[in-house]
């Protein structure tokens, strides 16, 4: 490995930085400092001081996170980084292996999620995430604005599309956009709290149906839904013969 010397920055430094990768937050190891955006709402400043406390305590950030983008750090490396701060983040916030015992001791639904939201003290958005990477069945969970734009991007509407283990291996054709289409069925797009919740039908890669339960709400700014694992879709063959 080359040696890498790693200069104090300045303000100047600094500055361009957060201006060039449109950062939210930024650990400054020199100084031993978190910089968070004021523009982002107070509910997220708790994530990414959590996401740059984890840049901070594994030995190698430092080195990379010195580096130039587009030289010294090539974009698996960079994923690879962010990916590990997100993991020490979402161990601390979560208290390591608590959130999935309270989370799997009922069953899950949007109420269960408001609940750990609460207990735990994050936003209910990363708390919804949480909680569909830590199932093992087949869930996903959708967050969008809730208003739409003139210009919004129907063909990716989703902030973030959440998908557990379970249902990217056996769904992995379904995408955000089809989830979306699908809330369409039963969201009544009011303002707050609970927009509607149905059952329906998705198909897994081979073809087969199985029934998911929706239920979406709104926080007054995103919509959110989670949609988890019924049952599979019975078939229902009609038979016009006489009966013996």
């Amino acid at each position: 490995m080359r040696n890498i010397e790693l200069k104090p920055r300045t303000r100047s430094d600094i500055d361009q930085q957060v201006g060039k990768l449109n950062l939210k937050a930024l650990w400054v190891p020199d100084r031993k400092r978190i910089l968070i955006d004021g523009d982002e709402p107070p509910l997220k400043h708790r994530w990414n001081e959590a996401h740059e406390i984890g840049h901070s305590i594994i030995p190698w950030h430092e080195i990379v996170l010195h580096g130039d983008n587009h030289r010294t750090l090539k974009p698996a490396c960079h994923h690879a980084v962010e990916a590990e701060a997100n993991y020490a983040a979402g161990r601390t916030l979560f208290l390591q292996d608590r959130f999935q015992r309270e989370l799997l001791d009922s069953p899950i639904y949007l109420d269960s999620i408001k609940r750990l939201h609460k207990t735990f003290g994050n936003t209910i958005t990363s708390t919804l995430w949480r909680a569909i990477e830590h199932m093992g069945s087949p869930a996903l969970g959708v967050v969008h604005p809730h208003y739409l734009p003139e210009n919004f991007a129907w063909v990716s509407p989703c902030r973030y599309f959440i998908r557990s283990p379970a249902f990217a291996a056996q769904f992995s054709t379904f995408t955000g956009l089809d989830a979306f289409t699908m809330m369409q069925s039963y969201c009544t797009w009011k303002r707050r709290e609970p927009l509607g919740e149905a059952e329906l039908v998705i198909d897994d890669d081979s073809g087969q149906s199985y029934i998911f339960f929706f239920e979406s709400f709104c926080n007054t700014y995103d919509t959110l839904t989670l949609a988890t694992y019924r049952r599979q879709h019975a078939m229902v063959v009609g038979y016009a013969g006489a009966l013996v």
